[in-house]
């Protein structure tokens, strides 16, 4: 017999529930004498109790983890390193660290240091993914918490055209980045859509939490 994970908890509902009225029933024939009949709240009650136990044995997902991808997951910072390859490391680092120390608003940062970019080959982002190191433990990190039933996920300030293959490497389950403009083979200066800010990132914590059924209180960020 076959059973999708809901049916197979509605099949082990029905089961207890029938077993809780047999014993009922049960008692009474022992005692030769009635048992006060079971009430509704009484059928409701040992179903509420069992049902989020079977629930929280089921439940595939434990809890999940969010973190940022620049010098947390890896020790560089990719931008930085994009800088370097363009020639202006100083200027875009100078911003890197200005925008750290909330000297300016972090979506204004970003297109400052983009626009540095403009010109470069996209085989750039191929180079300085040679340069990137895992920061050390990460690794085993994400593979401990996937051993645990945790998701594990990046909301990064960086770019998918390298974040997305640094994810794959660890086989992480969600990713979130910006999206650097290239066009004819050429970075164009600009990033695409949305930029990820600090509540585009808490934003995100909440929909994956949401997509897995998870608390708030289920999460790591």
């Amino acid at each position: 017999l076959h059973l999708e994970p809901a049916d197979f908890l509605q099949h082990w509902e029905i089961m207890i529930l029938s077993s809780v009225c047999s014993i009922h029933n049960t008692v009474s024939k022992l005692y030769k004498q009635p048992v006060r009949p079971l009430q509704p709240w009484h059928i409701q009650k040992v179903w509420l109790l069992m049902h989020v136990q079977l629930r929280g044995e089921m439940k595939k997902v434990k809890g999940l983890l969010v973190m940022d991808v620049d010098s947390t997951l890896i020790m560089e910072e990719g931008i930085d390193l994009l800088g370097e390859e363009a020639g202006v490391g100083e200027q875009v680092a100078s911003i890197t660290e200005r925008a750290m120390r909330g000297e300016l608003d972090f979506e204004e940062a970003l297109r400052e240091r983009v626009a540095l970019l403009k010109g470069l080959p996209e085989t750039v982002l191929d180079t300085i993914l040679g340069r990137i190191h895992f920061t050390p433990g990460a690794e085993e990190l994400v593979a401990e918490l996937h051993k645990r039933d945790y998701k594990v996920a990046v909301v990064s300030g960086g770019f998918h055209q390298t974040v997305d293959i640094l994810a794959e490497r660890l086989n992480l389950d969600y990713v979130k980045a910006n999206h650097l403009e290239i066009i004819n083979g050429k970075l164009t200066g600009r990033v695409l859509d949305e930029i990820v800010t600090k509540d585009v990132k808490k934003a995100q914590l909440k929909a994956w939490a949401l997509d897995n059924d998870l608390e708030l209180k289920d999460t790591v960020a």
